[in-house]
Order: structure tokens, then sequence, then C-alpha cells
């Protein structure tokens, strides 16, 4: 029986099917779930780094580059809390016992990190379905979860009807 159930979400269609499966799972099982979104250098939304070493004679405007990344990251870092706290709360509202977290740092690692601390049953995580080159130089979390989790892993893969990932979505959109 599983008790729980750490599911792996980022802000794409087919993560968000991956989080309605795993809403899913803990009802059937009355298990707890928790939900990580993991900080990775590769999320496209998170704030550039300025190229301040051709600004070695400017000080001034290098600390304030600095300064305004900063800046961005921590907004970066609070708006990816908002949007997570508020899948966890819809997780609640469907009656799971629901936590969340946000860990830095390589996805799959981080994920496979994430579960054995948690001493998780099961990582759900969607597949983008990376073949061939776009795999090789992409990557291919689920496919580095599968192979290195502590735990089972069930992998979601993209449906035609993707409503309620788009519904969940919308609030991202909403909140900006």
């Amino acid at each position: 029986m599983l008790q729980k159930i750490l599911v792996a979400i980022d802000k794409s269609d087919i993560s968000i099917q991956a989080l309605d499966m795993a809403i899913a799972l803990a009802q059937a099982n009355q298990a707890q779930l928790k939900l990580i979104h993991v900080l990775d250098e590769c999320d496209p939304d998170e704030p550039t780094f300025p190229h301040i070493s051709e600004l070695h004679d400017y000080a001034d405007l290098s600390t304030a580059l600095l300064n305004q990344y900063h800046d961005d990251y921590q907004l970066f870092i609070n708006r990816s809390w908002e949007w997570l706290n508020w899948q966890t709360n819809q997780a609640i509202a469907a009656g799971v016992a629901a936590s969340c977290d946000q860990p830095s740092g390589p996805a799959g690692s981080s994920i496979c990190h994430s579960a054995q601390q948690w001493d998780a049953d099961l990582i759900v995580i969607g597949s983008r379905c990376l073949m061939g080159l776009k795999e090789f130089l992409l990557g291919s979390v689920s496919n580095h979860v599968m192979h290195h989790a502590p735990c089972s892993v069930y992998v979601v893969h993209p449906k035609q009807a993707q409503t309620k990932a788009a519904e969940r979505n919308a609030h991202e959109v909403a909140t900006r």
C-alpha cells in the first residue's frame, strides 16, 4: 500500500497531468502527497545572471546589476512558491493530506534526493517524451529519476485532452 507519494511538478501541461494522477492515487490509497518544484538553472522563467566581467571598470554598474539580479531572483523564488502553494492547496481541497517543498539544483537528482529524504513509496513525474538528439541535448528528467530513484516511479505521458492542466496553469497567468 502506498503511504507517501511524491510528485515532481513544473509549470508544464504534462506536469499538471502528473499532479492530477498523483492526487487520484493519494485519494485511492489515503496516502500523503508531497509536491516538489525544483528550482533548476534550466527553468525558462529564472532571471538571467548579468555578464559583468566586461564591466570591471564600472564597479557601480556591476553592483547595480548584481543587486537587480538578486531582486529579480528573489521575485522568481517568491512567484514559484506562490504557484507551488496554490497547487498544494488544490490537492488539499481534493481531500488529500498534502505538503510542498522547493529544492534547488539539477532536477533529476533533486527529485531523487527529496524522495529519499521523505522516504517516499512512489514518485509521480511527467514525461515530455523526448527522444534521440533532443533527449541527448536537453536531458530527460524522468529518465534520470527512473534510473536513480530510491522507490517506484510512475511516469505520466502526454494526453490529447489537457483541459485540467490549462485550467490550473491559468492561475499562473492570472497572478503575473
